[in-house]
């Protein structure tokens, strides 16, 4: 027997205590078992009080305030391709040993 993976959903909750949403990531069935997620979650606080369902940055679905008022996007929500220049590279000792905290040794 083979088993499909099951998909992942992006669930926004719009949580009244906070300016920006929470982001959720789960697996689910189907789109019935992602509303269920966001109906839960939506009733773990009376603060939670909208929310989001998504796949693949495409709205699926709204529930609460952000059915009434969709949240906001920037103009590009899905990040582009990291290049090599945005990768972090660690710092550069010219001696061969690290101090334990993690700085070169020595001048």
């Amino acid at each position: 027997m083979t088993s499909s993976a099951k998909p992942i959903y992006e669930i926004y909750v719009d949580d009244d205590r906070y300016g920006v949403p929470t982001l959720h990531l789960v697996m689910a069935e189907d789109d019935d078992g992602a509303r269920g997620v966001l109906e839960r979650l939506l009733g773990e606080s009376v603060h939670h009080v909208g929310g989001e369902v998504c796949m693949d940055g495409r709205t699926l679905f709204r529930a609460g305030s952000y059915a009434a008022k969709p949240r906001e996007r920037p103009a590009s929500h899905k990040l582009p391709p990291l290049s090599g220049r945005d990768l972090i590279e660690p710092p550069r000792c010219t001696r061969p040993l690290l101090a334990q905290d993690g700085s070169c040794e020595g001048p």
